[in-house]
């Protein structure tokens, strides 16, 4: 597995990996406790994010049950998907558990920014095979 950074930026767990060019958020019950500390929690990946540059970001949702309300959709879409991908971000990649695949398969056909898969192993074999398929 290729090293990491673990970086402690203003209460958020991140990590980051140089190799391939992503930044993780561990989602915790502490900063994603409700819709207001999401709003606060999304926003400061965003600025770390926007500082960052990573090529992808990853949401480590393995150990939370946390989801956001139907109402903060557009909010999320506008303030944090929008200025993400206008900093060149190629994919937000979701770590979710297996109940949730589903979901989310619906999510990356409405949010193609999206992917959902079940591992980190998944996410660095998919961000890995992407950028293999680039440089061909």
């Amino acid at each position: 597995m290729p090293q990491e950074i673990d970086i402690f930026y203003k209460n958020l767990h991140l990590k980051l990996n140089t190799e391939l060019e992503s930044l993780e958020i561990l989602i915790d019950d502490q900063n994603f406790s409700n819709q207001e500390t999401y709003i606060t929690s999304v926003s400061i990946l965003l600025e770390c994010a926007l500082t960052i540059h990573p090529q992808y970001i990853i949401v480590n949702k393995l150990n939370s049950k946390f989801e956001i309300i139907l109402g903060l959709y557009s909010f999320t879409q506008k303030n944090i998907i929008a200025p993400l991908k206008s900093d060149g971000i190629r994919k937000m990649i979701f770590l979710i558990k297996e109940e949730d695949l589903e979901r989310y398969k619906k999510l990356e056909i409405m949010e193609p920014f999206i992917k959902g898969l079940m591992s980190k192993e998944d996410a660095i074999k998919w961000i890995t095979e992407c950028s293999l398929n680039q440089t061909e």
